[in-house]
């Protein structure tokens, strides 16, 4: 679609790019810049790695004249990155950037706002955009990029073209995790089937740390159902103690009861495939009832960790349940 906008010169004024955190909306949108204000004009056999995603590859920017290396390290005055500040994007961010606007380019023939995170937005903010939105400036493109279309305000996303991106194949990124060298083969293949398709995400789970813990948690998971309860209550210490795994540690315990429900009908579909083995012995002594209830106890406390929650608390109940269900 965006080698569609060039080639016809139909670039609109707005576009969406959603999807998967980690999905390469990022490094589209400022190829997409590129394109736009690239002064050789000729296409590069790749200026960026945007060939993950349909209708991005060899976007015709050459990667190598004064505007492309402006663009790509981010030092261009005519590239506008906004990005939340906090949780949000707030009014005071927009009105700044619509001062700005007022201001013809310095240099670039399509000056370009990338607008992270839109989902961001407050209310004052989005509405302020909005104004942008219906009459916009002469010679700028905005791209605004998000999870969901969803988590937009409507009256944003019909002043806009979308562009969805999907997850990222497995061999994709398994291919961007073995290149940087810093990671076994296995587990580059066990962290791209961890990921759900975002590269930003299989990075963090490729770390060595990550992956150590992963194993960890994964032992104490196959002997749960023999654990005593005071047993169970020191794990919950362990785990509320580092409240920046708390995340991992619930995905973790999903994908590994995941696959114990669906290893028997459909092994092929096993994320945890390098300890399928494993997987396999520990189903046998679990029933899909059993298992699902599992499931459903995770799912509310995941909810349960976005509120106000006794996180130590809530760990204990979950394992408890774990073990008993």
């Amino acid at each position: 679609m965006l080698n569609a906008f060039l080639g016809n010169a139909t670039i609109p004024h707005a576009l969406v790019f959603s999807g998967l955190e980690g999905t390469g909306k990022i490094a589209a949108a400022t190829a997409f810049a590129m394109a736009c204000n690239c002064l050789a004009g000729r296409p590069d056999t790749e200026p960026l790695n945007t060939n993950t995603q349909p209708g991005t590859a060899a976007l015709p920017a050459c990667g190598r004249c004064r505007a492309c290396k402006k663009i790509k390290s981010a030092n261009h005055p005519d590239i506008l990155h906004i990005k939340p500040a906090g949780d949000t994007l707030k009014v005071k961010q927009i009105r700044d950037l619509l001062d700005t606007l007022a201001l013809k380019p310095f240099e670039a023939r399509t000056r370009v706002v990338i607008l992270q995170e839109a989902q961001a937005l407050n209310p004052s903010a989005g509405n302020a955009l909005l104004k942008a939105l219906e009459e916009p400036p002469a010679e700028t493109l905005f791209i605004l990029t998000a999870g969901e279309l969803s988590d937009l305000m409507p009256t944003i996303v019909s002043r806009c073209q979308h562009v969805r991106f999907r997850p990222l194949a497995h061999e994709v990124i398994v291919q961007a995790l073995a290149a940087t060298g810093k990671i076994s083969s296995a587990d580059a293949a066990a962290a791209a089937r961890l990921s759900g398709g975002s590269l930003a995400r299989a990075e963090h789970l490729a770390s060595a740390d990550w992956m150590r813990y992963r194993q960890w948690l994964l032992e104490q998971a196959v002997t749960l159902t023999s654990a005593t309860p005071g047993s169970l209550l020191a794990l919950a210490a362990i785990m509320s103690s580092r409240k920046d795994r708390i995340t991992d540690t619930i995905a973790i315990l999903k994908t590994w009861f995941r696959d114990l429900l669906v290893c028997r009908h459909a092994p092929d579909k096993i994320i945890n495939r390098d300890i399928q083995a494993l997987v396999h012995q520990a189903a046998r002594s679990e029933t899909a009832e059993s298992l699902l209830k599992k499931l459903n106890a995770l799912d509310t406390v995941s909810r349960r960790f976005t509120g106000s929650a006794n996180m130590r608390l809530s760990l204990e109940t979950l394992l408890l349940k774990l073990a008993r269900t």
